[in-house]
Order: structure tokens, then C-alpha cells, then sequence
């Protein structure tokens, strides 16, 4: 499955199925559909949706494909029509990994550097230096209420999952079951 090359065909019939849209449909719309749609009472709530036209415009892709009405939500937030989705309270959604920096030299002194990516607001969020005895973890990181922690194998022990759980934040670790032990509710190991 190629998610880049599939996100690209999808982004692609979005834009075309909107160039349609203004090319064929909106020069035979009114000047003043807000003011109609109020006045009618045709769009009675906005929430997330900016005007009567971007309305119809969503409308007319949801009829010109087979979306559902989440990719539907998403289609319309990602260009900035509208916000329709039910993605209120989006969790923060972090990144996280180290990478190891060797000095030249005959000791070879090396550095970590933890680093906390934000996907949501696109920048780094975080960053820790430390020396070689620091192994990756979530630790090095402030984390809150809501948080979704998105880590590789170096941190899918049970502790960061724990120090996650004790921050209120949702990890989605890749994890080996030598690293992460599962136990039943007598306290038996069984994973």
C-alpha cells in the first residue's frame, strides 16, 4: 500500500471535482447566497461551514463521489472551506524519536538528541540533548491531557507507556513483547 500515492490520486479528484464546480456551477449561482440562505432560512446553523456556497460546494463533491462522510469532513478541512468534521478536540498529535550524534576522536563521545515533532502544528515542539547513557523515552518529554504520542520500537517499553498514562496522553508505540510484558489480573505474566 503506497499512502502517499493514494493520498495524491484522492487530493487530485478533490481538486478536480472543485475546478468543476467553479467552472460549470458557480457563475449560475446569486451574488448574495448568504444573505438568501439566511433570509430563507435555508442554512440555519454555520458551525464549522464558512458560507452558503461552500456548502453547496460540499454537497456537490459528496454527489460527484463515492466519500464517505469522514473523508467528506477531511476533504473539506484540509483546502479551508469549511470545518464540518468530528474531529472537535483533535488530539495533539507528537512524534517522537532520538538520533545518536558521534564525535571524532579517539573516545568517540556520543550525544542523543530526543526530539518532539508537533504533526498538528507542523514545528518542533521539544528538544533534549543528552549523552550516550540516556536511552530513548518519553520521559524527556512534557506531554498533556490528550496528547497522542506516535514513537518507534526504542520507545515501546512499559514504562513509557506508563509515564504517557500518568500525563493523560495516548501513545501508539511499536513495541516487541520481550519489552512490554503483559500480565492477568492474578498478576501472572502471559505475554
Amino acid at each position: 500500500m503506497n499512502l502517499q500515492n493514494d493520498f495524491n490520486k484522492l487530493d487530485s479528484r478533490i481538486q478536480e471535482v472543485f475546478q468543476n464546480w467553479d467552472n460549470k456551477i458557480l457563475p449560475h449561482l446569486p451574488q448574495q447566497m448568504d444573505e438568501m440562505a439566511k433570509r430563507t432560512g435555508a442554512l440555519h446553523r454555520k458551525r464549522g461551514v464558512c458560507s452558503s456556497i461552500n456548502l453547496l460546494r460540499m454537497l456537490f463533491l459528496y454527489a460527484c463521489s463515492n466519500f464517505s462522510f469522514r473523508i467528506l469532513a477531511a476533504a473539506a478541512c484540509a483546502p479551508g472551506i469549511c470545518d464540518i468534521s468530528a474531529f472537535d478536540g483533535v488530539k495533539n498529535v507528537l512524534l517522537t524519536d532520538a538520533s545518536v550524534i558521534r564525535q571524532n576522536g579517539k573516545q568517540q563521545h556520543q550525544q542523543r538528541i530526543h526530539l518532539c515533532y508537533s504533526l498538528n502544528e507542523n514545528r518542533m515542539k521539544q528538544v533534549k540533548v543528552s549523552d550516550q547513557h540516556s536511552a530513548e523515552s518519553l520521559a524527556h518529554f512534557s506531554m498533556k491531557k490528550g496528547d497522542l504520542i506516535l514513537a518507534d520500537a526504542g520507545y515501546g517499553t512499559a514504562q513509557n507507556f506508563i509515564y504517557a498514562q500518568e500525563q493523560g496522553a495516548d501513545v501508539i508505540l511499536r513495541i516487541t513483547p520481550k519489552n512490554f510484558c503483559l500480565y492477568d489480573a492474578q498478576g501472572e505474566k502471559f505475554l
